[in-house]
């Protein structure tokens, strides 16, 4: 474990806080003190933050911290959303208020941080409302994120921290741990177990009271083993005790501008090996090239499961539609080129121009589909009927749309480590677990 770098904080002094839980007795001061104290923090969420350079950032040495001062300073609360200018969604409001309540309630908190939506918005929340000093974000950078978690991680990082927040960044492998690379059904609570240990180690070293995670009220009836994990560390998850759904905390951030907000469901690449089969470096460096070449064709939400060295591929109903084009774009222009070997002159040269062109468009109708799609908070949502029924080249499998990876696709996934593929493409579905599909 290694610490890459530290965001130094800044702070903000103030009285002692008012005693109790409710956000009336908060401010101790006028809402319109409070809201000029804490502009900086506020005026972040509500406009996106440009990126700056990270060498503008000041590092500091991550183990030479002290935090003697900072655990003798008083502080006083910022204003409660409802006297901010930070826009929230309808029906929204008692809800934040709820969560602001609640983190206020800490005497000081460090956030697992990956950058995702969850961990984000609890983060931005924090931004808006809580003195800056009394939050830190920990980032575990594992083998196990995707590419578009920690890209997301590297765009966020740079607006929390000119936000003022402490960015902390530690290196960690789960796969050092034989409970991890024997990939059980219980993996993830070795895995969570692992990496919020030095999450925890860390936050109790900086003198940050509390941690917490960022599970929120979707996840109360899965399947999580993780979440044994976090209760045996004293992990808190405010979300879920707040009542956040995944949805809300999507048209919170893209309405204070945060980029996440679209950023598809992406669980740890771990989860792509059946529980069983050993997890290798080599077999999660398969996983992640074969989902970015998935990822550069357009495809937002994507799994690659690898069984065995054999890659499955599901997608949502867009990622589908993507495929299918895919395979008529293939089919279009090897019927035009064996027209121009036939010898069917200038008027198959013309033809084979048209059928490139209209293939440049369907390349622009997916992406506008999956841009209105993302608008429309549909990522990593369930298909509706309607976008099932577009998949009209596709088939059922177990009830569920399908459609065959064209044959360039399939090339692709081998050349990147995968031993053999599925030719069939079937529907994401959300929890779905890595199994042999008959």
């Amino acid at each position: 474990m290694e610490t890459c770098i530290d965001i130094s904080a800044k702070t903000h002094g103030g009285g002692e806080p008012g005693e109790g839980s409710g956000l009336s007795a908060v401010p101790a001061r006028s809402a319109e003190s409070a809201v000029s104290d804490s502009a900086a923090n506020r005026d972040a969420c509500a406009t996106s933050v440009a990126p700056t350079d990270r060498d503008a950032f000041e590092p500091i040495d991550a183990c030479a911290a002290t935090d003697a001062s900072f655990r003798s300073t008083a502080f006083e609360p910022f204003a409660t959303p409802a006297q901010t200018a930070i826009p929230v969604p309808r029906g929204l409001q008692r809800k934040l208020d709820s969560l602001v309540n609640l983190l206020l309630s800490y005497e000081s908190m460090a956030i697992g941080f990956s950058g995702g939506v969850d961990s984000t918005f609890l983060a931005a929340v924090c931004a808006c409302f809580v003195p800056a000093c009394r939050v830190a974000l920990i980032h575990l950078d594992t083998p196990l994120i995707g590419t578009p978690e920690h890209a997301s991680f590297e765009r966020e990082r740079e607006r929390f921290a000119r936000m003022g927040l402490q960015i902390i960044c530690l290196t960690e492998n789960p796969l050092e741990h034989a409970s991890v690379t024997a990939n059980p059904a219980d993996r993830c609570y070795h895995c969570k177990r692992a990496a919020f240990s030095s999450v925890v180690t860390e936050a109790r070293r900086r003198g940050f009271a509390t941690v917490l995670e960022g599970s929120n009220a979707d996840d109360a009836g899965d399947y999580r083993p993780g979440m044994r994990a976090m209760r045996e560390l004293g992990v808190q998850s405010p979300l879920m005790e707040t009542g956040w759904h995944k949805s809300e905390e999507r048209e919170v951030l893209k309405l204070w501008g945060h980029e996440v907000w679209s950023l598809p469901a992406g669980a740890c690449l771990a989860t792509r090996i059946p529980c069983g089969e050993m997890l290798t470096q080599k077999k999660l460096k398969v996983v992640r090239a074969c989902e970015d070449y998935l990822h550069e064709l357009g495809i937002a939400q994507v799994r690659v499961r690898l069984d065995n060295g054999t890659a499955r591929v599901s997608t949502d109903s867009a990622g589908l539609n993507v495929l299918q084009r895919l395979s008529i774009e293939k089919a279009d222009v090897e019927g035009a080129t064996r027209r121009v070997a036939a010898g069917k002159g200038s008027d198959a040269e013309v033809r084979v121009g048209t059928d490139v062109k209209r293939s440049d468009d369907e390349r622009d109708d997916t992406a506008n589909e999956r841009a209105d799609s993302e608008r429309d908070g549909a990522t990593g949502s369930e298909p509706t009927s309607s976008s099932i029924a577009a998949c009209s080249n596709g088939v059922l499998h177990a009830g569920n749309p399908c459609t065959p990876l064209p044959r360039q696709v399939m090339d692709a996934l081998i050349a990147n480590g995968a031993t053999a593929v599925d030719p069939t493409a079937r529907l994401y579905l959300h929890g779905e677990m890595s199994v042999v599909l008959p």
